[in-house]
């Protein structure tokens, strides 16, 4: 038996091999290592069943990987026999000492290779030919070798505002072969973000991913500050890692407001209050709210720029207020009193701190004094006396203070006596009354002076009124004719 458990095959065999038809042919065919329950290779040989002499004819030779493993070193070898002529054969064999040899090398699971011989009979009678082939087996096992390969995806806005939740998706993938085994997520935000449990850094369990199996996470993050922030999550598997990078700026309106209204005004006027407001931020406020608080005691009169008054307060709905822009409102009011008028204004939206201003103006009244002197009895005999009467009236709205009456007699007139709001004295011909020290608006205050007639002619009785309001004296002369 040659080497490579191959066995001869009678070309007239036709009791083992596989189960074939062949017209008009002898064929033969063998099982290597010779049984169908353990086959390997099977070799095949099929041959005319009849030529002439002299006349080329061809057979076949084939060959058989029945196995699931590779076969090398496969050597298929044809005697020649006695009375025949070796013409060619396809491929190519190397002949020598009455046969020929191919060397097929190596044949996968499987495969099949067919040799063709070309040849003719030498002399008439029954030509036997055999062949048969040799093979290494080889004992073959697989071991499927995979490129597992991570991707992270990272995404987030690219803006928000500081009151905004930020919405963060991670996705991993493996997009290798095999299966990535214990992946793991990092996330690691920078000073100013953080999740909303509480945490700065995240890990993520994400376990094992097969090839093209991906995982995606949602996440919530929030700010503490403005500004813009670079974040790079990473995924890792072993010594594989991948890293992934996102920015969001994160921005805020901030308001800026102010107020002005005059320092004072005099009662019975109305009072301006003009709020300006601005938005120095770098984010729109949206649902933006500027309400101006009136004091007591004040009537609303209007409103610019489409306030609306209620319950005490004017309110501009906004709306949205772009970064730098502005607006401006302007109330007005009528006190009913004197005294401080406070009109305090806030302004609100969204993501804006509130923020507040306020003015006062101061309503004074107006003194308005009248000074009324009179004789009771015109014209007068020498001798006999008159009675001067002095009024003091506070026709305006304000509280007069300090008012002092002063007296003037002529020589032709003689000091009596004096009464009223207030003491006088006399010193020579000059009557002066204390201070009064407060008149209240439409009040009345008034003083008597008893002068007697001394000498007859068209005299003068002159008084003269100050107060801490006047700066000037307010002078007022009656004219009494005395007679003999």
């Amino acid at each position: 038996m040659p080497t490579g458990m191959g066995y001869y095959a009678n070309a007239h065999d036709t009791t083992r091999g596989m189960e074939r038809v062949y017209a008009d042919t002898n064929h033969a065919s063998l099982y290597y290592p010779g049984t169908a329950s353990s086959r390997l290779v099977v070799l095949e040989k099929i041959v005319p069943k009849e030529v002439a002499i002299g006349q080329n004819y061809t057979y076949d030779i084939n060959v058989f990987n029945l196995s699931d493993t590779t076969v090398k070193d496969v050597m298929v070898t044809d005697e020649l026999p006695e009375g025949f002529t070796l013409a060619s054969s396809s491929p190519s064999g190397k002949a020598a000492d009455g046969s020929i040899a191919w060397d097929l090398g190596t044949m996968a699971a499987h495969e099949t290779k067919t040799i063709k011989v070309t040849g003719k009979a030498t002399k008439v009678g029954t030509i036997k030919s055999c062949a048969f082939v040799t093979y290494t087996p080889l004992v073959c096992v697989s071991t499927v070798v995979v490129q597992p390969s991570l991707k992270l995806v990272k995404s987030m806005p690219s803006e928000a505002l500081l009151c905004d939740t930020i919405p963060i998706k991670l996705t991993v993938t493996n997009n290798g072969t095999g299966i990535a085994k214990d992946v793991k997520i990092t996330d690691n935000l920078p000073a100013g973000l953080m999740y909303t449990d509480g945490k700065q850094n995240m890990t993520i369990n994400a376990g094992d991913l097969k090839g093209g199996e991906s995982r995606t996470y949602d996440l919530v993050a929030k700010a503490s500050k403005t500004g813009k922030f670079d974040n790079k999550a990473s995924a890792v598997s072993g010594s594989l890692s991948d890293d992934a990078a996102a920015s969001i700026t994160i921005r805020q309106p901030v308001f800026a407001i102010s107020q002005e209204s005059p320092e004072k005004v005099f009662l019975g006027r109305t009072i301006t209050y003009c709020v300006d407001l601005s938005n120095k931020g770098d984010a729109t406020a949206a649902d933006t709210v500027l309400v101006a608080q009136l004091p007591a005691g004040a009537t609303f009169v209007s409103a610019t720029e489409g306030g609306t008054y209620a319950n005490g307060q004017v309110t501009w709905n906004v709306g949205a207020l772009a970064a730098k822009g502005a607006k401006k409102g302007c109330v007005t009011i009528k006190p009913s009193a004197m005294g401080d008028y406070k009109v305090t204004s806030f302004v609100k939206g969204k993501c804006a701190e509130s923020a507040q201003a306020m003015s006062s103006t101061k309503v004074i009244g107006i003194p308005a004094i009248l000074l009324e002197v009179i004789d009771v009895e015109d014209p007068i005999e020498v001798g006999k006396g008159v009675d001067y009467v002095i009024t003091v009236t506070n026709q305006g709205s304000a509280v007069g203070n300090n008012i002092t009456i002063v007296a003037e007699m002529e020589d032709s007139m003689e000091y009596v006596s004096s009464s009223g709001a207030t003491k006088g004295s006399v010193a020579g011909k000059t009557i002066t009354f204390a201070p009064l020290p407060t008149l209240a608006p439409q009040q009345k205050a008034s003083w008597k002076v008893n002068i007697k007639a001394v000498k007859a002619g068209d005299v003068r009785f002159k008084v003269k009124m100050t107060s801490d309001e006047l700066t000037r004296s307010v002078d007022e002369t009656e004219a009494t004719n005395f007679y003999k």
